[in-house]
């Protein structure tokens, strides 16, 4: 009973030693041979001995060593030797089988011409996890196919990719190349802009007749004076006429301000300098559409508006002045004072109805010409005085004395005639 025991024990520590074997190479009964026949050398099948016992069912033909180790071997040397036989065969169909799996490999990742597509999870561990030949077989080919299919379409994205990257350099150098270009253009516009604004400066910054002239001459000289360019777009004329057109209006300022002065030394209005001036750079502002010369002429014509109304006002507070303080209304005759108080009482009323001119102002030159009026009006009562003394016949009295000394004149005459005769 004992003996009986041990060997059960010893049998099944030997199974386990098979089994361990098995998995251990990574091979099975297919990968031995369980499925050829007896005497085809080196396989599961050769290395059964005569002894062991037939009568076998076919699922039990294909795992013979089992039921040869639990029922024919009897002692534990038997079971030893043949434990060893049988795992000697499994090392060497496992370290076989292991060649081809590498081998496998290598043709594998040959087929994966872009190095990207071989992955060690989808494609080396199910090759190393077979267990037989056939197996072997049929799951390299199933892998190559599918490297070959993920290459080739990785040839086509990566050929892609490339044709887009020298699509994108290419778009990137002509876009490079415009810019440059454009950069180029603007640089020479703006240059020519300069310029041109330049050359307008120095025609109407001018401050005198020579200096005008001296500036047209250096600006007839410049590359832009030309009717075949437009430098600003927004230009009515050509470069060449538009800069005519600024030499002739600020000439005809000059001219017309000699003009004003010379007339205003013969006594006419000093404003109309001022007037003439103003009118100029309206003109000059008419025929240009440059933006920054409008805005600059447009401030100059404000100023000088600004200049005249203070001048008018100014004009108009010394002939109040002068008139309040040194005119002598007592020499002026009863027609003068009656015209210029009716000329004063208009200028009040208009001044009243003014509404551009403010309250503390209109105040100030009410009360000046107020007491202008005043004056006046005291004037013409003293004039009325002075006619009514004059009633006396001052005429008949100097015409009666000159008779009397015509006649006293004649009768002397006669007397002296009458002592001559005599």
């Amino acid at each position: 009973m004992a003996r009986s025991t041990l060997c059960k024990v010893y049998r099944d520590i030997f199974l386990d030693t098979v089994d361990y074997h098995f998995r251990k190479y990574r091979v099975d009964l297919v990968e031995l041979g369980n499925d050829k026949i007896w005497g085809s050398g080196g396989n599961y099948r050769d290395i059964r001995p005569w002894s062991c016992c037939g009568g076998l069912t076919p699922e039990e033909e294909m795992k013979w060593h089992v039921y040869h180790i639990k029922n024919c071997l009897t002692y534990v040397d038997e079971m030893q030797d043949f434990c060893e036989q049988l795992t000697d065969l499994i090392k060497r169909k496992g370290k076989r089988l292991s060649e081809k799996k590498e081998q496998a490999i290598k043709r594998i990742k040959s087929k994966d011409i872009t190095r990207t597509c071989f992955n060690y999870s989808k494609h080396e561990w199910p090759i190393i996890k077979c267990t037989n030949s056939k197996q072997l077989t049929e799951k390299e080919n199933k892998i190559v196919q599918e490297i070959e299919q993920l290459s080739s379409q990785a040839q086509t994205d990566e050929e892609k990719r490339r044709k887009q990257e020298e699509e994108n350099e290419r778009l990137k150098k002509e876009k490079e190349t415009k810019w440059q270009k454009d950069q180029e253009e603007w640089e020479k516009n703006n240059q020519e802009e300069k310029e041109f604004l330049h050359l307008g400066a120095l025609i109407q910054d001018c401050q005198d007749l020579a200096t005008l002239e001296k500036n047209y001459q250096i600006v007839k000289s410049s590359p832009l004076y030309t009717t075949n360019k437009k430098t600003f777009v927004e230009n009515k004329e050509d470069n060449k006429t538009t800069l005519d057109n600024y030499y002739k209006n600020k000439k005809n300022f000059f001219l017309s301000s000699q003009e004003k002065l010379n007339n205003h030394k013969d006594g006419e209005n000093p404003n109309d300098g001022l007037e003439s001036e103003i009118q100029n750079l309206k003109n000059q502002n008419s025929f240009t559409l440059i933006p920054e010369q409008q805005a600059e002429t447009q401030k100059k014509i404000e100023q000088k508006e600004k200049e005249l109304e203070e001048a008018k006002k100014d004009k108009e507070n010394d002939e109040d002045n002068s008139q309040n303080n040194g005119e002598n209304y007592e020499s002026w005759t009863h027609k003068q004072l009656v015209k210029e108080i009716k000329k004063l009482r208009a200028e009040i009323e208009k001044l009243r109805a003014d509404k551009s001119i403010n309250n503390s102002e209109k105040q100030s030159r009410l009360a000046k010409k107020l007491e202008k009026l005043e004056k006046l009006e005291k004037a013409k009562v003293g004039s009325l005085d002075d006619n009514s003394n004059n009633n006396f016949p001052t005429s008949l009295v100097i015409g009666g004395g000159i008779l009397i000394a015509v006649g006293l004149v004649a009768a002397l005459a006669i007397k002296k005639n009458k002592k001559k005769r005599t």
